[in-house]
């Protein structure tokens, strides 16, 4: 003797990642990249985003780097951290400022150039 029986499976929502505080928005991404398109009027040939997610609790996330023409390093870094963006020189590690948008650390490298 076989039993049928029936049943509904309801699956159950995937719940949503929260959002990591130390990434670019879109916005932010497009910013970087307008900006990028001005960088050869400051002496900067390549700017080149990328991220530190796959590396375990780092409070840098997204960043950028900032390169000279026929630089090996970059001249400049700025990273999205949880209070927003820090800036740095990569040559040297030494961290120039942080700062609440990153506009405002783009301008600053526009400064010190």
């Amino acid at each position: 003797m076989s039993l049928v029986t029936e049943a509904e499976i309801i699956p159950f929502p995937v719940p949503a990642a929260a959002p990591s505080s130390n990434r670019m928005t879109v916005r932010e991404r497009i910013e970087a990249l307008r900006w990028s398109d001005q960088a050869a009027q400051f002496g900067y040939s390549r700017v080149l985003l990328d991220t530190s997610e796959t590396d375990a609790d780092l409070e840098l996330g997204d960043y950028l780097l900032v390169y000279r023409r026929d630089a090996t390093f970059a001249s400049w870094g700025v990273g999205c951290t949880g209070g927003g963006f820090m800036l740095w020189c990569p040559q040297t590690g030494v961290t120039v400022g942080r700062f609440k948008t990153l506009g405002a650390a783009l301008e600053r490298i526009q400064a010190l150039s």
